[in-house]
Order: C-alpha cells, then sequence, then structure tokens
C-alpha cells in the first residue's frame, strides 16, 4: 500500500481557462506537486467537510429550533477566529519540474481533532495511486475553507453547497487586498 506523502505548503487558486481549482504543493523533501480538483470532487468533498465541522462544536441540550440557532452562532464565531488569523504568506509557485494530476477519487478520513483529504489517481478504487494528503485542524480547514469559498463565488459555481451557518457569518468577506494561500 502506498501511502501519501503529506502537503507541507500549498496554495489554492480558481483557474478560469481550466474551470477547475488548482492546488500547488510543496511535499517533503521539496518535491512540488499540482493538483486539480474539478466541480464535482469539490460538490461531493465540501457537505462531509461541513458536516464535521459542524460537529467540532459543543452544543447545549436545548430544544432543537435553540440548539439550531447556537450552532450557527458557534460556527459563526469559529469562522470568524479563523478569519482574523489568517495571515499572508508567499504563494507556492510550481515549477516546471513539479508532477500535475487531475484528481480522480478524493478519500475523506476524520477524527475528532483533524479531517485528513487523500487526493488520488485512477478510476478505481482498488487501483489508485495516492497523490498527495492535507491534514487540517478544524480551524484551518476554516482557513482553507475561507480561502476556497471565495475562489468559488469568482468561479461563480452553485451557491447552495454553503451551509447557511457559513453565509450567516459573511464569510464572503475577506479582507480587501490581502491574498492568504
Amino acid at each position: 500500500m502506498v501511502v501519501a506523502p503529506a502537503l507541507q505548503r500549498f496554495t489554492t487558486r480558481y483557474m478560469p481557462a481550466e474551470d477547475r481549482m488548482r492546488l500547488a504543493g510543496e511535499l517533503p523533501g521539496s518535491q512540488q506537486v499540482v493538483l486539480w480538483l474539478p466541480q464535482r470532487l469539490w460538490l461531493r468533498l465540501l457537505p462531509g467537510l461541513f458536516n464535521w465541522l459542524e460537529h467540532q462544536v459543543a452544543t447545549l441540550p436545548a430544544p432543537e429550533a435553540v440548539a439550531r440557532v447556537h450552532q450557527e452562532v458557534q460556527q459563526g464565531f469559529a469562522l470568524a477566529a479563523a478569519r482574523q488569523s489568517l495571515l499572508p504568506e508567499p504563494p507556492v509557485v510550481p515549477s516546471a519540474g513539479a508532477s500535475e494530476w487531475l484528481v480522480d477519487v478524493l478519500s475523506v478520513e476524520q477524527s475528532s481533532a483533524h479531517t485528513r483529504i487523500v487526493f488520488q489517481k485512477g478510476g478505481n478504487t482498488n487501483s489508485c495511486l495516492p497523490l498527495a494528503a492535507l491534514h487540517l485542524s478544524a480551524h484551518q480547514l476554516r482557513q482553507w475553507l475561507l480561502i476556497v469559498h471565495r475562489l468559488w463565488q469568482e468561479a461563480e459555481w452553485p451557491a447552495q453547497v454553503w451551509p447557511g451557518w457559513w453565509a450567516d457569518a459573511g464569510a464572503a468577506d475577506t479582507v480587501p487586498g490581502r491574498v492568504v494561500h
């Protein structure tokens, strides 16, 4: 079994000519990889990530309506904290020798503290080639999704996949003129 190397740093960009998002990442040993993610994969990935994030905040026992509002408020605070701690970094710029892959399969593993996304190549899950893995805490995942959301809007992809608490927290508002990766 081949283990996917963990991305050390990565930059996510929407590429209009491809109508895909590109993750340019650095692997251990200064290797670089470029992963292309079509909207079809994002539409499968995002609901599971949002569901995991929703379970990362504790909810108080209360009637369902009150618990739902409480959950949305907590998600809003967590999202605001993630937005505030996003720091500008130089982007990962793939070199001419970087491996480029169109990702066919995503594998998501989640624990109570982290989520791990494995990007794979291959149409058959029995013979998939793991390309790279992304290990994120809930805070890091929120930060990445803030970037993905901005790119999603730029791409004009369907907004229905984003939960109500995301819009309610003002997730679309990022600091103008600041590039984060």
